[in-house]
């Protein structure tokens, strides 16, 4: 039976964002390695679920609540769905809005973090 923290978030969405992470950063270097485009693309759409399934987890543990997990929430959801909108699309400036949303989420994610110790 999976446990579940104080926010009701089951413990194995953590795992899998964790396994996410993991297989994002492989395919990245697969890719990388062996020049295979679909690992790239492969990566790109994990890159998206990663970031929407953290923002949805940084989400319910905010409570909706407006503060720094809030806004993290916010800017990495952003950054997913900019993703899928990218991969859509093709236009670069999309992929780099996805990354600036997702790079700021992280930072607010990283301040809450660390001005709650």
């Amino acid at each position: 039976m999976s446990s579940i923290d104080d926010t009701g978030i089951p413990e194995r969405a953590y795992r899998w964002i964790f396994f996410g992470v993991v297989l994002y950063f492989a395919l990245v270097g697969y890719s990388a390695v062996a020049n295979e485009p679909l690992a790239m693309l492969a990566a790109t759409v994990i890159f998206g679920v990663i970031a929407i399934g953290l923002g949805v987890v940084l989400y319910r543990q905010s409570g909706g609540e407006p503060s720094p997990t809030l806004a993290a929430a916010i800017f990495l959801t952003l950054g997913g769905f900019l993703q899928f909108a990218f991969l859509a699309t093709g236009q670069s400036v999309i992929d780099d809005l996805s990354s600036l949303a997702v790079f700021a989420g992280v930072g607010l994610y990283l301040y809450t973090v660390w001005s709650d110790n």
